[in-house]
C-alpha cells in the first residue's frame, strides 16, 4: 500500500470516530458491570500485539472481499462492529503506544510496525468496500447509514413483512421480570453453602 493512501485511511477513520466518540461522551461514558475505559485500552493492546498475525492467517483461507461478501445479509454476525473493532483497536494501541513514548505528531517512532499497520487498514478497507453496497467506508461518510443489502434482498423482506397479531408479540416476550445488575454476575463461592455476588451490592444468593 502506498503511504499516501495508508495516511489518508488512517486520517480518514480517527477523524470520523474522533467525531462519534465525542457525541457520545466516551470519557465519561460508565457501565455497571466493568470498567469501560480500563477494559477498553485492555483490549485494545490485546489485539495490537495479535491482530496482524491473526489476519494474515485468516487470509490464507478467505479474502476480505469474500468475507465483506458473506456479511451482507439480514442479521449477520459478524457484522458492521467488527470491522471497527479491527481498527479501532490497533489504532487506539498505537495511538497509547506514541503518547507513552512522549512524541508529536510527525516524530519519528521505532517502534513502528508498517508492515502490520499496512496490513491491518488494507484488509480493513477491502473488506468495507465489499460490505457496503455504497461507494464509502465509514458510516460518517453517508449520513450515519450502513448500506449492506442489494435491491433483490430488500424486495425480498419487504414480501415478508406484515402486522403481528397478539399470539406473535406474546411468543416474543422472553423477558418475564425486569433486569438487575445482579441477574448477569457471575458469583463467587464464599461458603460451603451460599455464594456472594461480584458487584458491590455484595447479593447473597443460595446454592
Amino acid at each position: 500500500m502506498q503511504r499516501e493512501r495508508l495516511n489518508e485511511l488512517i486520517h480518514l477513520f480517527g477523524e470520523l470516530q474522533k467525531r462519534e466518540m465525542r457525541a457520545e461522551r466516551r470519557d465519561v461514558m460508565k457501565a455497571i458491570l466493568f470498567d469501560l475505559p480500563r477494559r477498553s485500552s485492555l483490549g485494545w493492546h490485546a489485539l495490537y500485539e495479535h491482530e496482524a498475525g491473526f489476519l494474515r492467517e485468516l487470509s490464507e483461507h478467505a479474502s476480505p472481499e469474500e468475507l465483506g461478501q458473506r456479511m451482507r445479509f439480514p442479521g449477520s454476525r459478524p457484522y458492521a462492529l467488527q470491522p471497527f473493532i479491527v481498527v479501532c483497536s490497533y489504532l487506539g494501541a498505537r495511538q497509547q503506544e506514541l503518547l507513552d513514548a512522549g512524541l508529536s505528531p510527525g516524530d519519528p517512532w521505532d517502534g513502528e510496525r508498517v508492515e502490520d499497520l499496512e496490513l491491518v487498514m488494507d484488509w480493513w478497507a477491502r473488506l468495507q468496500g465489499a460490505l457496503r453496497s455504497d461507494d464509502v467506508l465509514l458510516p460518517g461518510q453517508a449520513g450515519g447509514t450502513s448500506p449492506i443489502l442489494d435491491d433483490a434482498t430488500i424486495a425480498d423482506v419487504v414480501t415478508r413483512l406484515g402486522p403481528a397479531d397478539e399470539e406473535r408479540h406474546a411468543s416474543a416476550r422472553t423477558v418475564r421480570r425486569p433486569w438487575t445488575p445482579c441477574s448477569a454476575c457471575l458469583p463467587t463461592r464464599s461458603s460451603s453453602t451460599s455464594r456472594s455476588c461480584c458487584c458491590r451490592c455484595q447479593r447473597s444468593v443460595s446454592c
